[in-house]
């Protein structure tokens, strides 16, 4: 009789299910299955934080790369500024367009008839050059004098009327003594647009007169955030401000958040999350968070300074997007694993009732695989099910492999981005440091002829016998000069302090020494208030000082020593400049007029004083510019002043003139510290005693 076979003991009989072959059926499954089962999941771990970590690095790489860029963007956006605010061209510009405005009201001929004097032409080629939505001058009153576009600002009060309560009139105080960069508000007079300023003081003689404004939209940072190299298909980058709204536009929600319609709509457009609070808060990191939508992303964050706001800068990738590979591994894990443990049930039955050597290698093949070696081919040549087995087993192998490798050719398309990305910076910094060596080469040969216009050691030795000369620029090139020449029977001395330093100062240094050669033809020897008068009459006309309106407020303060040969006296006149006389243990101070020659403010028809002393009276003269008092230094950062340089030049009583420059140049380097240099400094000392040939 067929039945289920039984194995008889005495009284005893097992199950059929509990033979031998089902035996070798669970251990065969069970063996095989579970390591497959432990290395699957581990690989599928590893896959996973290899993956998350490889998506962290992609969006710290591309959240510092902007961050790097905007912090680039702000440095060139007050460098603009801080042009447009130092050149003549915009003070006049100021000068001229606060004719136009009186109590709200513009004179449009007189602002035409000024606009067209190129004023207009360069502020607008400006604007369209450096992208820059407005440009408007505003005086030291508060009225918005000039705007390229004319909005419903311009001609305004924005320190009294209906903008005082506006961002640009909350910042104007501060614009009038700093560079000011705000944040970005809603500003009505430009439809409602969200605007950021950037405003630079005016004043070329150290009195601020006004300030130049730029104002700017989002666009310049949208450019930078909205580039979306790499970014997959949910991947963006956007900045939140302190009130957690948008900064830039964002590219998942252009209904709601861009910067303008979250400014027009706070409850849709704000941003509040993890990040944002952490980054505002100072810190920077990454994490999974639930994004802005509710959903849970791959974030990057970290705070970017906006002038004197802080910005939280998001970089961030949804979580589905970015471990999209890991979902496919693990659906086509899941699915050979269903297969394998088919086969391996159905094999099982037929290894037990072989069970020869076919299952030895099958089964050494099957662990090695599940320990990671993809290499092992499952050999076993047979045509029946075993052969299929291991058919089965090499597709599962190669399709694993073949994943591998795939998550392999995306770290290496993801490492050659990086490359390609270092190579692009390389490259713009050498260019740069091409530019800056070019640069600096030509300011370099422009100090070699400035420094062969000044008169060489052995003249003023020749000229003045012992002495010495401290001529130190702020700058490679500088301001300050000294000039010797022989006049009628005696030697004229002068030194003279431009209005800047740097290349514009050595500009009006040689105006000022080919203004003094020509007015010195033209004066009587010894007639120094002549020479002075005509210097301030020359440097006035050769600089258009004498326009009321749009002359450039420029001039030099100057002082003269003129040492006849016979009768033993010296003659001194200073415009904004003072002789110091040592005499013993004293030293006075003897001045001249208070103001330089040439500015807009001095009269044609100034005159001047010429001071006479007794050479057998006194010991020594010092004639210098006022760069040494007005170097800050110290505790406080005071000026150095003309008690220090009095102190200075008694406790080097008895050495030469050379040993007393060393000791002058020593005190103010020991007073100045760290703090900056502030301006040129030009210093001539010298005996008194007469040393002409």
């Amino acid at each position: 009789m067929r039945g289920c076979p039984t194995r008889t003991g005495g009284s005893k009989t097992l199950p059929a299910w509990l033979n031998i072959r089902a035996k070798l059926v669970i251990v065969l499954v069970t063996v095989s299955l579970l390591p497959l089962a432990v290395v699957g999941w581990y690989s599928l771990a590893q896959s996973k934080a290899s993956i998350s970590n490889e998506v962290f690095n992609h969006l710290i790489s591309v959240r510092d790369g902007k961050r790097a860029q905007i912090l680039r963007l702000l440095k060139k956006t007050q460098a603009d500024i801080r042009v447009l605010a130092d050149s003549s061209h915009i003070d006049a510009a100021l000068d001229a367009f606060s004719a136009v405005v009186r109590d709200g009201q513009v004179d449009q001929g007189q602002f035409n008839y000024f606009e067209s004097l190129e004023y207009g032409d360069s502020f607008r080629r400006f604007i369209g050059e450096y992208d820059y939505y407005d440009l408007m001058l505003i005086s030291e009153f508060g009225d918005i004098v000039y705007s390229t576009k004319r909005e419903a600002d311009f001609g305004q009060n924005v320190l009294s009327g209906p903008l005082k309560d506006s961002v640009l009139g909350r910042s104007l105080e501060r614009g009038f003594k700093n560079v000011v960069l705000t944040d970005f508000e809603i500003y009505p007079p430009s439809d409602g647009q969200v605007i950021s300023f950037v405003l630079a003081p005016i004043g070329s003689t150290g009195a601020t007169s006004g300030a130049v404004v730029l104002k700017m939209t989002n666009a310049a940072l949208n450019e930078v955030m909205l580039e979306r190299s790499g970014m997959g298909d949910t991947g963006e980058a956007y900045l939140v401000g302190p009130d957690n709204l948008m900064r830039s536009d964002s590219y998942l929600d252009p209904v709601n958040r861009t910067v303008n319609a979250s400014f027009k709509n706070p409850d849709k457009g704000k941003v509040d999350t993890i990040a944002t609070k952490a980054a505002l808060d100072g810190k920077t990191g990454h994490e999974i968070i639930l994004d802005y939508r509710g959903q849970e992303v791959l974030n990057a964050y970290l705070p970017v300074k906006f002038g004197s706001s802080v910005f939280a800068m998001i970089t961030e990738i949804d979580k589905t997007e970015a471990f999209e590979p890991i979902e496919n591994l693990q659906q086509l894990v899941v699915v050979l694993a269903l297969a394998v443990v088919a086969l391996m049930v159905v094999s099982a039955f037929l290894i037990a009732n072989i069970v020869t050597h076919p299952i030895r290698l099958l089964t050494q093949a099957s662990i090695e695989i599940s320990g990671g070696n993809l290499n092992k081919e499952v050999q076993v040549a047979r045509d029946d099910e075993l052969g299929v087995l291991s058919e089965n087993f090499n597709e599962m192998r190669i399709s694993i492999r073949s994943k591998i490798a795939e998550i392999e050719e995306s770290r290496e398309a993801l490492r050659q981005m990086n490359e390609t990305l270092e190579h692009r910076v390389e490259e713009r910094t050498a260019e740069l440091a091409e530019a800056y060596t070019q640069i600096s080469s030509s300011i370099e040969y422009a100090s070699n002829i400035q420094k062969g216009l000044l008169p060489t050691d052995d003249v003023m030795q020749d000229f003045l016998g012992e002495h010495f000369v401290v001529w130190h620029p702020k700058d490679i090139v500088g301001g300050d000069f000294y000039w010797l020449r022989e006049w009628g029977n005696g030697r004229l001395l002068a030194v003279g302090d431009c209005t800047g330093h740097g290349v514009p100062g050595a500009f009006m240094t040689l105006i000022a020494t080919a203004t003094l050669n020509r007015s010195l033809r033209e004066t009587q020897p010894g007639q120094l208030d002549e020479l002075m008068s005509c210097m301030n009459v020359r440097i006035k006309n050769v600089l258009g000082g004498g326009d009321d309106v749009s002359g450039a407020d420029d001039g030099l303060e100057l002082g003269f020593v003129y040492l006849p040969h016979e009768n033993g006296e010296v003659y001194f006149c200073g415009a904004g400049l003072s002789l110091f006389a040592k005499h013993d243990q004293e030293i006075s101070e003897h001045k001249g007029y208070r103001h330089g020659v040439g500015y807009r403010t001095i009269s044609p028809e100034q005159t001047y004083n010429v001071i006479r002393l007794k050479r057998q009276d006194l010991d020594g003269f010092y004639l210098a510019s006022d760069g040494i008092f007005d170097q800050t230094g110290g505790d406080r950062g005071h000026g150095f002043g003309k008690r220090r340089f009095r102190e200075a030049i008694l406790g080097a009583d008895g050495k030469t003139y050379p040993e007393q420059k060393e000791v002058l140049l020593a005190s103010i380097q020991d007073y100045q510290g760290d703090h900056p240099r502030r301006d040129d400094i030009t210093i001539v000392g010298f005996k008194s005693g007469d040393t002409a040939h």
